[in-house]
């Protein structure tokens, strides 16, 4: 475990390279270790688990031990072979039975809740009117004539949205709520 401030934690993680002889630098690391406690008391434990590791005997594998691995090694490849998933057709029908069904009731119910063409005539004559006040302004404009066509275009704007609003007031009328409240929106964001 490496504890302490960096000096500390620099001086431990050299301490393996230090006790197997293969530290470069090992002026500085002495040097620190003389001076703290921790490091010293650490760097003992790390030698004394060497000498301890020392004495032990190495013992050679049996031989053909490696053959022996290799060959079961290789028998455990030849058992695990790669198998394809598997192709489970019933999930695929209900997969596929699930989403026709799906398309099929989104389509009904819009065919369903879809508000019939209700176009109160005024709207239709107002729409036609609006397009004329509004080709009236173009000319104003063209003419220079800026207040004419501003006024032209504010009757057509105003005609326009009591079209739109006697068009929702129809919708809800005929009980088309949601239709009737995306008119109203309309008319109140344009």
């Amino acid at each position: 475990m490496i504890f302490g401030n960096t000096k500390c934690r620099r001086a431990q993680a050299q301490f393996d390279a230090y006790v197997d002889g293969e530290l470069k630098d090992r002026a500085w690391l002495e040097s620190h270790v003389a001076a703290c406690q921790a490091c010293r008391s650490r760097l003992e434990q790390v030698q004394a688990m060497a000498l301890g590791l020392d004495g032990l005997v190495r013992q050679a594998p049996p031989e053909g031990f490696a053959e022996r691995v290799m060959a079961a090694v290789s028998e455990q490849r030849t058992q695990v072979a790669y198998r394809p998933p598997r192709f489970r057709p019933a999930f695929g029908l209900a997969f596929a039975a699930t989403t026709t069904l799906l398309i099929f009731a989104f389509f009904s119910f819009r065919m369903l809740t879809r508000p019939a063409q209700v176009t109160p005539t005024a709207t239709t004559a107002a729409s036609v009117t609006a397009q004329e006040l509004r080709a009236d302004a173009a000319e104003y404009e063209s003419r220079g004539n800026i207040a004419e066509a501003l006024h032209a275009y504010h009757q057509a704007d105003e005609l326009e949205n009591t079209a739109s609003l006697d068009t929702a007031r129809a919708y809800e009328k005929a009980g088309f709520a949601g239709e009737a409240a995306y008119r109203y929106a309309e008319i109140a964001f344009y």
